[in-house]
């Protein structure tokens, strides 16, 4: 014998991981603000660019593709009241890979500033 709660409504969720769906859905349109922002500054100032700022371009990426990866995965729970172990994987590998390009490029602009190296070559 097996039973299950559900919430009015048909919400699997329980209150405090409701508002998870609302969260990152308005996390992937900020950061998709903030790379289409960042990618136009990148080509008004193509001509000055440097190489540090490339790369930056794939925090606001990764955490896009991390943002969609919950929203997806607390979208699937609220319907189904499980959580799928292929999103769970999927959503911890991107939310790891957007963790570690965010560290890598504060390691690049820490080395452009010269707070992990005496001057500028």
């Amino acid at each position: 014998m097996s039973y299950y709660a559900v919430n009015p409504g048909g919400e699997f969720l329980s209150l405090s991981q409701v508002p998870y769906k609302t969260l990152y859905l308005w996390a992937a349109y900020g950061w998709s603000l903030l790379t289409v922002l960042w990618a136009c500054n990148l080509f008004r100032y193509r001509h000055w660019n440097i190489k540090v700022q490339r790369p930056m371009l794939l925090v606001p990426l990764t955490q896009i593709a991390a943002s969609v990866a919950q929203l997806y995965f607390w979208r699937q729970a609220s319907k189904t009241g499980r959580y799928p172990k292929d999103l769970l994987a999927a959503r911890n590998i991107l939310t790891a890979f957007a963790q570690g390009m965010l560290f890598l490029n504060a390691l690049l602009i820490a080395r452009g500033w010269g707070i992990l190296r005496a001057h500028i070559e």
